[in-house]
Order: structure tokens, then sequence, then C-alpha cells
């Protein structure tokens, strides 16, 4: 029998949060996954930042697109957003990276992250063989990131490639 309520479990893997006991964290706010209320939602996100600090990244991801879905807490749910969408990318999974990055350019040209998840996006774009899309984005960044100018010569031998094909 469960003896926790669900606000009992949150509160103590709460304060192992806090604490910085990961571990023990990760193991409470795991049992509220299916958790509906803003209990539920808040939990996925503290998951994530849990799964983040331990480096699961996979776990990490699962959290914070559960809490990117159904959070009500708009700061939260682009905070989710952007994280689920940068651990696709940094765990190669280019073409879901390029939906969800793309949804979140769509969503939050306002946030914090525009400029990041900008990046980010054009690189799976570039990992998805989507070079002259990539290429078009590329050029309306005024700054790119190490990251970009890292990828920007394989973009542009691509299409050089392309063109050649072509001929």
């Amino acid at each position: 029998a469960n003896l926790w309520s669900s606000a009992d479990l949150y509160q103590l893997s709460f304060c192992y949060f806090q604490d910085q006991q990961w571990e023990k964290s990760i193991e409470g706010f795991k049992k509220l996954a299916n958790v509906e209320d803003s209990l539920g939602q808040n939990s996925m996100y503290l998951l994530g930042t849990a799964y983040l600090k331990v480096n699961d990244k996979n776990g990490a991801k699962n959290a914070f697109m559960l809490c990117a879905s159904k959070s009500i807490n708009l700061a939260q749910k682009e905070i989710s957003l952007f994280n689920y969408g940068k651990l696709l990318v940094e765990l190669k999974e280019y073409s879901l990276a390029v939906t969800v990055l793309d949804k979140f350019i769509e969503n939050y040209p306002k946030s914090i992250y525009f400029s990041e998840s900008k990046s980010l996006w054009i690189t799976a774009l570039a990992f998805t063989n989507n070079f002259k899309q990539a290429l078009e984005a590329y050029q309306l960044i005024e700054t790119p990131s190490l990251e970009l100018l890292k990828i920007y010569p394989s973009i542009l031998y691509e299409i050089g490639r392309a063109s050649c094909r072509e001929r």
C-alpha cells in the first residue's frame, strides 16, 4: 500500500532536491510522473533538473518533454521545451530536435533562450542534411555561436557538393 500522499512525497523529494541529494530526489519525483496537477508538473521540472545534475541526459530529456507538454506554468513550459530540444541535439536525435526547436522558435520569439535555440536548430538541420535551410537560417544570425562557426564550413561544403552534382 502507498502510505505517502502525493503532497508528502513531493515535499520529501523537494527537501532532498534542496539538499542536493539528487539520486534520492529523483527516486521520489519519478513516482509523481503520472500526477496530473501542478504538483506532477513541478515534479517533472525538478526531476529534469535533478537528472541534469547527475548527467543523465536521457532521463532529463523525458522529464522535460513531459513538463513541456503538460505544464500550465508558462515559464516552466518555456524552459522545459528549450531543455528538451537542447538535449535532443546533445543526444544526436536530430530530426526530432528540428521539430521541437522549430516549435520553440515559433512560440517564444522573445525568449532569453531564443538565440541559443536558433543555433541548436541550425545544428540539427545540418545533421539531418537540410543544408540549404541551415545556410539560410545561418545567414540571418548576427553573431553566430562557437558551435555554429564550427559546423558552418561543413554546411558550405555540402551545399557546394550538391551544386556540383546538379551540373
